[in-house]
């Protein structure tokens, strides 16, 4: 596979990371009758402990449901993005592997047409 077209793939998955991690999910335990409740960013949740309470106050009826699905959907969506950024840098290694085997390749063949070894 060519290496640019490795590093294209290892930029959109690394675009699909910060995505992932960054955009808040949504889930369907709205209060107050809503249908959809939307979470703090997928990072906030994983990496911070964000409570994700509903309006910052406390709502005894569903609150406690709703920050517990949050979580949920908050740390899946950050295994999602890691497992993306991940797979994102081990392509980009594999396209500068790539690229640089292709460039000695290159280099070694005009070498050896020059002294006459083709």
């Amino acid at each position: 596979m060519r290496p640019r077209l490795l590093a294209l793939a290892g930029a959109v998955l690394l675009c699909i990371f910060v995505w992932l991690a960054m955009d808040n999910p949504s889930i369907d335990h709205g209060r107050h009758g809503e249908d959809t409740y939307d979470c703090l960013a997928p990072y906030d949740t994983a990496l911070n402990g964000a409570d994700n309470i509903p309006g910052g106050e406390p709502d005894p009826v569903n609150d406690d449901t709703v920050a517990a699905s949050c979580r949920e959907a908050g740390r899946e969506r950050f295994r999602l993005a890691a497992a993306a950024g991940i797979a994102g840098v081990v392509v980009l290694l594999g396209a500068a592997g790539t690229g640089i085997a292709g460039h000695r390749r290159t280099r070694h063949a005009g070498r050896d047409r020059r002294a006459g070894r083709v």
